[in-house]
């Protein structure tokens, strides 16, 4: 008896049946474990990304504070302070992991990234240091320039009634010339004092005309009380502006009691206004690798094998073979 037609064929599609259901169960488990792989990193790339972005905020909040704490501030230390802690702390997470938040720390596909980050940072948190350290020092000085400031234009002002009164007296024309630059010189006082603080390349120099107009001034003011021989300087007699001399020293000792203070603290206070630009500087760079760094952790569910594009793929190869299935059912 002759195989009727078509028998050896279907004979081969059941053969094939078999092969079909297990690639359709194989290419479902890889579907299904290929969007559960996407998923966790999926929400490990949102957990990354979200510490990444607030490193880009801290970034730019530690360069306001500092300069602010730079510039004499008070609450700006204890900010920088705060916003460091804060980004040390976040910095962490990424490196390290934190398994209350559920990251495992330094994914490998951002080593590059992570360390542009951690070179810029040890510069801004060195500087920081730097200047939460100084924190006594600038105030110290501010202070003191705030009472300079506020005493300068007194003695300024006693100097022009003791120049009004040697005139009205017919003083001397030496006499009343010193008295005039008297005045002069303590208005280039606090013009140094000035510039001490602001920092830069001129506080150095603004330091020691500081502290050599302050004590010509006292030098001078002393003789104009007491007489001086080798200054040429004879004492005032009329009592009235010996009287505002009198004045005008007691004031003048504040100015006096602090020209070493100023004088010893200023390489300081340069150091400080030195990282507070440093840091100003490196949060360009802080920012632009953080924003760097938050973009590769947002990719994270597109790396590696697992990808929405290999389950679309699985999910093709599923229905290729049920339809084959049920072609040859």
């Amino acid at each position: 008896m002759k195989p009727q037609a078509g028998a050896i064929p279907n004979i081969e599609s059941n053969r094939s049946i078999p092969l079909l259901v297990v690639l359709m169960i194989a290419f479902f488990i890889l579907m299904f474990l290929n969007f559960y792989q996407v998923g966790v990193r999926g929400e490990e790339s949102r957990l990354y990304s979200e510490q990444a972005s607030e490193l880009r905020v801290l970034s730019q909040r530690i360069a306001k504070n500092a300069t602010e704490a730079a510039a004499g501030n008070a609450e700006a230390f204890d900010q920088l302070l705060q916003a460091r802690r804060d980004f040390a702390q976040r910095w962490s997470r990424i490196k390290d992991g934190d398994p209350m938040i559920g990251i495992g720390g330094s994914p490998s596909i951002a080593q590059a990234e992570m360390e542009t980050v951690q070179a810029v940072w040890d510069r801004v948190n060195s500087s920081s240091t730097v200047i939460t350290q100084g924190k006594e020092t600038v105030l110290k000085l501010h202070s003191v320039a705030k009472t300079l400031n506020e005493t300068i234009p007194l003695l300024q002002t006693d100097y022009i009634d003791v120049v009004d009164v040697l005139v009205t007296n017919r003083a001397s024309r030496e006499i009343i010339q010193i008295a005039q630059e008297q005045s002069w010189i303590a208005e280039r006082i606090a013009r140094s004092v000035a510039n001490v603080l602001s920092g830069g390349e001129e506080s150095v120099m603004a330091a020691d005309n500081f502290g050599r107009d302050a004590g010509r001034f006292g030098d001078v003011l002393n003789a104009m009380i007491k007489g001086d021989k080798e200054l040429g300087i004879r004492a005032v007699r009329n009592t009235e502006a010996k009287e505002y001399l009198v004045d005008i020293s007691e004031s003048f000792s504040f100015v006096n009691e602090n020209v070493d203070q100023i004088l010893e603290n200023s390489p300081k206070l340069l150091e400080i206004k030195s990282a507070a630009d440093n840091i100003f500087t490196d949060s360009k760079d802080l920012l632009s690798s953080s924003t760097a760094l938050s973009a590769k952790f947002g990719s994270m569910a597109n790396e590696g094998m697992a990808s929405n594009t290999a389950g679309v793929g699985c999910s093709w190869r599923c229905i290729y073979c049920t339809f084959n299935w049920f072609a040859n059912y």
